[in-house]
């Protein structure tokens, strides 16, 4: 009885590898196909039920695994996968006809798929694409770097030996932009207005200024073009709130010192008319009467410092003065408007 039990222990000792590493069978890969297909595995599932239909010898059970090919591409939204097998299912079924509920069934799916399959190519299309332009725009990013490179080292040299190759000089310039078509300033902040003896509080004020920049030399710019200004001025008359608006249209011209790649100083100076509008009987004309708007020589001078935060973006931090003689119509101890700004603003290049 040892011996019979002896025999049957080395037995299944000798058997036991041949077991563990026995290949999986069709059937085998059936069942794992089901398994992914019900976790939503699509692609997992695609694949068992490939695997099971290479191993499969029964011809009649082929046609099933590549309906249930069809099937997870389907669901994988691989629309042209799912096409191609499904018409593979269609071919092995002709030695035996399908249902016709069952033909239709497929069928259907084939219209289905038709459109999406289309969208499909034409997203393929489109990526390809992307990625061949991708790929000469890193070539092209490359030369140009070696190119650099190569720059770098003949200066180096250069450097070294106290040579000089005109061929190979590069000049550096700071200017962080341009020239472009369009520079504009949007500007807004406080304005401290001074007129005769009124005693006019802080009110609030803003500028736009825009011009054509040109590039006079390497680190500086010159903008020329118009600005226009406004600050309102509330007063009262009697019961009434009223607010007075100086309004200033002028010529300007604008220059930049870019002292680094992110900085630079700027000054402006404009001529032209100031608009006082809305002042009929208020304090600027003593509350006498005006039969419209008030016009008068204007001139206006600012500096600014400027810092770059994008390509063609900046903030810059202004101050301005403006001065404008009195004309007709206004109060006798008003000589002069002058006005003093301080603002906030925010510049772009088009």
């Amino acid at each position: 009885m040892n011996a019979r039990l002896l025999r049957g222990s080395l037995l299944a000792l000798l058997l036991a590898p041949t077991l563990a590493f026995a290949e999986p069978t069709a059937d085998d890969y059936w069942k794992e196909g089901e398994q992914k297909y019900v976790l939503q595995k699509w692609d997992e599932a695609a694949d068992a039920f490939l695997k099971g239909y290479e191993l499969e010898a029964d011809e009649g059970k082929k046609p099933s695994y590549l309906y249930n090919v069809a099937q997870s591409f389907r669901q994988a939204k691989k629309c042209t996968k799912s096409r191609f097998y499904y018409n593979q299912y269609l071919d092995a079924k002709r030695s035996k006809p399908l249902k016709p509920e069952k033909k239709a069934e497929v069928e259907t799916r084939l219209a289905e798929l038709e459109t999406c399959a289309k969208q499909e190519a034409d997203d393929d299309a489109k990526r390809l694409a992307a990625d061949k332009a991708a790929a000469e725009q890193a070539a092209a990013d490359k030369a140009a770097a070696a190119k650099a490179a190569r720059a770098k080292q003949v200066a180096d040299a250069a450097h070294s030996t106290g040579e000089d190759d005109p061929d190979d000089e590069v000049t550096k310039t700071t200017t962080p932009v341009g020239p472009h078509l369009v520079s504009a300033r949007l500007l807004g902040g406080g304005s401290v207005l001074s007129a005769g003896s009124l005693t006019i509080p802080v009110a609030a004020s803003g500028a736009l200024i825009a011009g054509y920049p040109l590039t006079i030399a390497p680190n500086l710019t010159l903008d020329v073009g118009g600005a226009f200004t406004f600050a309102p001025s509330a007063y009262q008359v009697g019961m009434d709130s009223r607010t007075a608006m100086f309004t200033g249209v002028l010529a300007n011209a604008g220059g930049t010192y870019w002292i680094s790649d992110k900085m630079g100083a700027r000054a402006d100076v404009g001529l032209g008319l100031l608009v006082l509008s809305n002042a009929n009987e208020s304090p600027y004309t003593n509350g006498k009467p005006t039969t419209g708007a008030l016009s008068m020589f204007h001139v206006r001078g600012g500096v600014s410092f400027d810092y770059v935060v994008a390509p063609n973006l900046l903030v810059t931090v202004p101050v301005a003065v403006s001065y404008s003689p009195a004309k007709s119509g206004l109060r006798e101890d008003i000589s002069a408007f002058t006005r003093f700004d301080f603002m906030l603003g925010v510049g772009y290049r088009m």
